[in-house]
């Protein structure tokens, strides 16, 4: 019978980091002691791989109703034993004995069923026998390269999970890296079968007249060389089946990277401002999805895929896909990514006079006053929307604006600042700069040879700066509203570079 005992436990969906155990914890404690030792369990199963490390152990139990096969792995992170199965690389059972031994491998289905094989004097003579670990359900996560070479005979129980799982094994051997093609399979007629049970499988009595040398004696009519092409149809299936499972595993991995925004109608990388709209996402995975149903679709159905409203960058919240109720008035309830990274900068205690004399030289003690006081609001609180914009305007170039502007850059964090941003960046109609920016620094600024009125520019830039929403209108997508949290600095030469009105209050020349 084919059991997957991943079906039993709770946890299974549930990840961790599993790992070879280290040679002091090659099982859990509690198993060496107690009188008898959990460890002298016939039903107790390690699986120890071709470098003889023990890898996991499988524990079998019968319960009134049914049996359950229960996995249990070294955690690194938890450095302890759990209960939960490796999801890949799994090593064959007595894969171990594969040392030393030519002899041919049989393969069955069940730890149970090799034991059984073991105590057969006619099978332990002819054949090396070996699983692999969670039932027909789990050939794929075994990992079969020690057979490199080998001659392997199958013996599928008698049922239909039993028979595609022995196919499946075939299916790996031959078609991932050619592990061996030197395979044979064990098929018995119906007119023969009919006179064994359902899901019988090797470790069951034999039916009258049978015994485990008419099927494996070299020779046997029943033990046939293994012909992919008298199973066209099913390994077909299983070429559907592995292709499945690559689309999990790359669907996974895109999970792992990107969120949906819903705004955008767009998958947004979490730690880079890339965007993949669906139609890329799906033209990109197509050679995986050409049939069935596209990556997008995929992904969307996942209940995994991190979905958020919008992006923003707000140094009080943690990074990554926060739930904001109502604890700030400037962002409305919902879902969001939060592309804030914290500066890898360390604060040290130290001598800073030169920098600050120079700047309190350069811009005056009183202005510099208020500058510092600016960027001690954007260091120590973070997200706080400032209402007016420092403008700084030399003649000379050199003055040092740069690196002031980069001072404040490195306070903050690199990912959280833009500098360098023209005014054609922030003003064009399909402008979205302004998504995840802490800060954004205007370098130069100057509307020498733009041709825009510099009245309706400055006009436009009043309402980016100080507006406490903004209409966000990417390029073929539906406008947004989005809170506007990133606050400004401008710099240039040129001190005609705004249009100021008298009673102008938003900026600090």
């Amino acid at each position: 019978m084919s059991i997957n005992y991943e079906d039993f436990l709770e946890h299974k969906k549930e990840e961790f980091n599993y790992i070879v155990p280290p040679k002091d914890y090659y099982c859990p404690l509690s198993w060496q002691k107690g009188n008898p030792p959990k460890l002298s369990d016939p039903n107790l199963y390690e699986y120890i791989n071709i470098k003889k490390e023990t890898c996991f152990w499988i524990e079998r139990k019968e319960l009134p109703t049914k049996k359950v096969f229960i996995p249990h792995s070294f955690d690194a992170d938890k450095k302890l034993w759990v209960q939960k199965a490796w999801d890949k690389n799994r090593p064959l059972f007595r894969e171990n004995y594969l040392n030393n031994n030519k002899k041919p491998i049989l393969l069955v289905e069940g730890e149970k069923a090799v034991k059984f094989c073991e105590a057969n004097k006619f099978i332990s003579e002819h054949y090396l026998i070996m699983t692999w670990s969670g039932g027909a359900l789990a050939v794929n996560k075994t990992n079969f390269e020690c057979l490199k070479d080998r001659q392997v005979t199958l013996f599928p129980d008698n049922d239909e999970p039993g028979r595609k799982a022995m196919h499946e094994v075939a299916f790996t051997l031959i078609k991932n890296k050619i592990i061996t093609s030197d395979i044979k399979i064990v098929i018995i007629p119906e007119a023969v079968l009919k006179f064994f049970p359902q899901a019988w499988d090797i470790a069951d009595p034999f039916p009258t007249g049978y015994t485990a040398e008419n099927f494996l004696t070299p020779g046997s009519v029943y033990l046939k060389d293994y012909d992919p092409e008298l199973y066209k149809k099913i390994w077909q299936e299983l070429e559907q089946k592995q292709l499945e499972e690559q689309i999990k595993i790359k669907a996974k991995e895109i999970i792992n990277n990107y969120v949906y925004v819903l705004d955008r109608d767009d998958f947004r990388e979490i730690n880079a401002n890339v965007y993949l709209d669906i139609k890329r996402m799906d033209h990109w995975y197509l050679s995986l999805t050409k049939k069935g149903e596209t990556m997008s679709k995929r992904l969307l159905k996942n209940e995994n895929l991190k979905k958020v409203y919008r992006v923003i960058c707000h140094p009080g919240l943690q990074k990554g896909v926060v739930n904001i109720n109502n604890q700030y008035s400037e962002i409305r309830p919902g879902i969001y990514l939060n592309t804030y990274a914290k500066p890898k900068i360390i604060s040290k205690p130290g001598d800073c006079s030169r920098i600050i004399n120079y700047y309190e030289w350069l811009f005056g003690k009183d202005n510099w006053n208020i500058i510092s006081k600016y960027i001690h609001i954007l260091i120590k609180r973070g997200g706080t929307k400032i209402l007016w914009v420092p403008v700084y305007i030399s003649h000379v170039e050199g003055a040092g604006k740069g690196l002031l502007v980069g001072l404040v850059k490195s306070l903050l964090g690199y990912e959280n600042v833009l500098t360098n941003v023209s005014v054609e960046q922030l003003v064009e109609k399909h402008s979205t700069i302004i998504e995840g920016s802490q800060l954004i620094c205007l370098n130069e600024l100057s509307f020498t040879g733009y041709k825009a009125d510099k009245k309706e520019v400055t006009n436009r830039l009043k309402s980016i700066f100080t507006d406490p929403f903004l209409v966000i209108n990417p390029k073929n997508k539906q406008n947004y509203e989005t809170p506007n949290l990133c606050n400004f600095m401008v710099s240039s030469n040129d001190d005609r570079c705004l249009h100021l009105e008298r009673d102008g209050r938003r900026y600090f020349i």
